[in-house]
Parts: structure tokens; sequence; C-alpha cells
């Protein structure tokens, strides 16, 4: 049985994509899920929950990088950014907001939360989550 859970690092997709990027930890490994979401909205696509996963732990990673905190990170994820040295730019950075500004708004994951008993808590947290982006 997977793991499933409101906080960014509470989910297997999450967890995997973070030991992915600990194996090649660069930027351009983490932005991979943020860009092909990027991808799905101009397409029309639908943003698949796994992917919206992913794409919320490489936003918390890069708001780590950019400005320090770390309050909301896993141990493993810890571990990752410890091994990062450069820093996200102001693109990569708008990239991250407007993603997940669109997965709070309109994705499978939105809509998977809508339907349990843990909506507000995961709309507080993806809330926290944007207030970390800057």
């Amino acid at each position: 049985m997977g793991a499933w859970g409101v906080g960014t690092f509470e989910n297997d997709s999450a967890a995997d994509f973070v030991w992915a990027v600990g194996d090649r930890p660069a930027i351009a490994t983490i932005m991979v899920p943020i860009e092909t979401l990027i991808e799905a909205v101009r397409t029309g696509d639908d943003l698949e929950s796994g992917l919206c996963e992913e794409a919320n732990a490489a936003a918390e990673l890069l708001a780590a990088l950019r400005y320090g905190d770390r309050s909301a990170l896993s141990p493993s994820a810890l571990e990752v950014i410890a091994k990062l040295r450069e820093k996200p730019t102001d693109a990569q950075m708008d990239q991250a907001r407007a993603i997940v500004d669109r997965i709070a708004r309109n994705s499978e994951l939105s809509e998977a939360f809508a339907e349990s008993d843990s909506f507000e808590t995961w709309q507080a947290a993806m809330a926290a989550l944007r207030t970390r982006l800057g």
C-alpha cells in the first residue's frame, strides 16, 4: 500500500522523485516535473496526480535552494539540498509558482483531495508551499 498524505513529502511519488534527484542532483533534474506539467497545461492535457506530487516536491526543493527555508523538507530532501550549490533562476521560480498555483486550482491531485476529508488541510499546505516560493 502506498503512502499518501497532505504534506508535500507524504507520498510515494514525491519520495521516488527526491530519490531520483539525489542520484543526479542538479536544478535541471529538479525542473523536469514542473516543465512537464507546464507543457501539459499548454497542450490541454490532464495534470496527473503523481506528476503533480513530484512537481510540488520540486517546488519545495527550489524554494529551499532559493530562500533557505528547509522547514518543510523531508530528511531525504535535506540530503539532496546539501549536494546542490546552484540556485534557481527567477524564471525557474516563476515556473514553479505558476504550476503550484495550477495544481492547487485544477489538477487530478486537487480533485482527489476535494473528494477527501483532508481537502482544507491540503489547501492550507499548498498555500504554505506557495508562500515559501515567494
